[in-house]
């Protein structure tokens, strides 16, 4: 990653990207061939664009996690008893955390499956499927940059305006972006076509010296 100096020198706008918020699931299956693997591959697959799915590793195991947004759990009720009827052995886990994502992480050792990269919090380093994501972009709209945030640290900032939020998680930022949360954001109207949980700002400046 480029270092903040040269970042803040050519960065004009700087997106703020949230996911939705709900209940993240998490889901280990043991399969036994190549047609298993595309069976779940499948599953998982069918519920992009409502959800948020994740894959976490690939092969004798493969794990998935799954953000719900709202209330209604019942669709993750049915992802784990579609796994426990059709495999020989599935986990499942409502929450991403540090202990579920170490035993995906063993269970890929002991069977020399894939293991997926998953983004890590700028300020505690901790893993996470669906982090809230800072982008920087330059005068050609090309993305020079990306920190992303976990839904813990994220939480530790309380209920604050979206401008302070990624001023002060970049702030607390431990990957050398902290001289960032200085740049002077003015808010932008949102984007015509942008998602939901996006929030985009001009950079005006710097408040001091990087």
């Amino acid at each position: 990653m480029p270092q903040a100096k040269e970042i803040a020198s050519v960065a004009v706008e700087v997106l703020l990207e949230t996911p939705p918020k709900g209940t993240c699931a998490v889901y280990i299956v043991e399969v036994r061939n190549r047609q298993e693997i595309r069976e779940v591959k499948e599953l998982f697959g069918s519920l992009e664009g409502e959800l948020g799915v994740r894959q976490l590793a690939e092969g004798t195991v493969t794990a998935y996690a799954v953000q719900v947004p709202g209330q209604d759990l019942s669709i993750l009720d049915e992802i784990e008893l579609a796994l426990k009827e059709n495999y020989r052995f599935s986990i499942s886990e409502r929450a991403f955390q540090k202990t579920i994502h170490a035993v995906v992480c063993d269970l890929c050792e002991a069977s020399d499956s894939v293991l997926r990269l998953l983004p890590t919090c700028g300020i505690c380093e901790a893993p996470d499927p669906f982090p809230t994501t800072i982008s920087f972009l330059d005068a050609a709209g090309l993305r020079v940059a990306e920190a992303h945030y976990c839904a813990r640290c994220v939480a530790s900032l309380g209920s604050i305006s979206e401008r302070e939020l990624t001023m002060r998680l970049l702030a607390a930022d431990r990957t050398g972006l902290a001289p960032l949360g200085r740049l002077r954001l003015k808010e932008q109207p949102k984007h015509r076509d942008a998602a939901a949980g996006f929030r985009n700002f001009a950079v005006e400046g710097l408040a001091a010296a990087i």
